[in-house]
């Protein structure tokens, strides 16, 4: 029996040696969910039940199931080269990912750090954060700076950068040298202010979070432009461009988590591009390549610069297959025209 339909897969028996994520599997096993195949922007689960997927994987499917080009770039990929060692070179796919990376991305975000995950993504901002700041002569700068009903990652550094605490209570304790703040919600404000008479009070407490906590202790500030757990929350018009200022004054770096807000799912390519705010790091993932297995950390290039050889890394960042399927590139050209374009027509 083909395993498109064989519900054996959805048995307890076959269920008990996995663990899922964010699942209590005794009770998954009761009503488990297994998904046999997809195709286009449907899928199909071990009993041959139909689903429209909505949600594109979770932010990760933007090109749709068995997308033809897809299909073909991973196939030539794997016959020319499925895999290099990453400490000791790379390959052409990675290098032209980086180079289009570097020209579509907004200001001058140039440098390329790619990874397998938008965890590992921030995981690698928050290294390149510290040791920048260690490079640089300010070695005390480590501590974190995100915000509640954030999500980051699931990694320890990211997990304790998030502020879901449901998510990472069972955890606990968490890395050290995480801080949060409240969020921007403009409909029900945790400050119980009101917008725009606040004169945007949530990113101006941040100042004086900063401060009381000693700028020469703050390496970074980290957060999503549109919030995606808890509720998509959109910032008021004040808040990006004011933590921009914070940044630039106290000599700490603006991280964006663009895992799920970049490539065009906001109506830009990025959503830190309806402010106008460049960050210093931006973290990408999910639609990268369309369900394969990709992260990206881009910087300004004064940041990377100061990276010690061999301070960061991981097996499979150098795979070519996961990484880099001619068809992504090909994609995010055509966007990158459509951007280019857009903007000489504004």
């Amino acid at each position: 029996m083909s395993s498109h339909t064989d519900v054996r897969f959805a048995s307890e028996e076959y269920l008990r040696h996995m663990m899922l994520d964010y699942m209590q599997m005794a009770e998954f096993v009761k009503e488990p969910f297994i998904v046999a195949r997809a195709d286009g922007i449907r899928f199909w689960d071990v009993q041959g039940k139909e689903y429209l997927d909505g949600l594109a994987g979770v932010y990760v499917v933007n090109v749709g199931y068995n997308n033809p080009q897809m299909l073909d770039a991973v196939r030539r990929q794997l016959e020319t080269l499925p895999f290099n060692p990453p400490m000791h070179g790379t390959n052409p796919r990675a290098v032209e990912l980086a180079n289009l990376l570097a020209e579509i991305t907004p200001g001058d975000l140039h440098t390329v750090r790619l990874v397998d995950s938008g965890s590992e993504a921030n995981e690698a901002a928050f290294k390149i954060a510290r040791q920048y700041h260690r490079q640089t002569g300010n070695p005390g700068k480590y501590k974190i700076l995100s915000r509640y009903l954030s999500y980051h990652g699931a990694t320890g550094s990211t997990m304790s950068a998030s502020g879901v605490g449901y998510r990472k209570t069972v955890y606990e304790p968490a890395a050290v040298g995480f801080l949060h703040t409240y969020p921007p919600y403009c409909y029900r404000c945790p400050y119980e202010k009101s917008y725009p008479e606040c004169d945007v009070f949530c990113a101006r407490t941040i100042r004086t979070m900063v401060e009381w906590e000693d700028p020469r202790s703050i390496a970074a500030i980290i957060v999503e432009p549109i919030r995606g757990e808890s509720g998509i929350r959109v910032p008021p018009n004040g808040f990006l461009p004011g933590l921009r200022e914070i940044c630039d004054e106290t000599d700490v770096l603006l991280i964006f988590d663009e895992v799920q807000t970049g490539f065009g799912r906001t109506g830009k390519l990025f959503a830190c591009e309806h402010w106008g705010v460049i960050p210093d790091v931006m973290c990408l993932a999910k639609p990268v390549a369309g369900g394969l297995p990709i992260g990206v950390t881009i910087a300004k290039e004064n940041v990377m610069s100061s990276l010690k050889v061999g301070d960061h890394s991981t097996t499979f960042s150098g795979s070519p297959l996961g990484k880099i399927p001619d068809y992504v590139c090909e994609i995010q050209r055509i966007k990158a025209k459509e951007k280019k374009k857009f903007r000489n027509e504004i």
